[in-house]
């Protein structure tokens, strides 16, 4: 019934959380910047700044943060 391309463009939008398992429209800036671990925005909460002077978006899971 549905087109098989168009359901494969629009997965392509979709990424699944990584803490909560829901696939979600990807946002680059809810990744891990050194895992890349995505995040949807209600789980996006775990994501910390590391308030570096050259950083002003990058955001860290908790695992990297520690690391840092």
């Amino acid at each position: 019934m549905f087109d098989p391309y168009l359901i494969r463009y629009i997965c392509e939008f979709l990424v699944q959380c990584n803490n909560c398992n829901l696939y979600k429209i990807y946002y680059r800036f809810n990744n891990c910047f050194i895992c890349n671990k995505f995040f949807c925005k209600n789980c996006s909460s775990q994501l910390y700044y590391n308030y570096n002077h050259c950083e002003t978006s990058d955001r860290y899971c908790l695992e990297c943060d520690k690391i840092n």
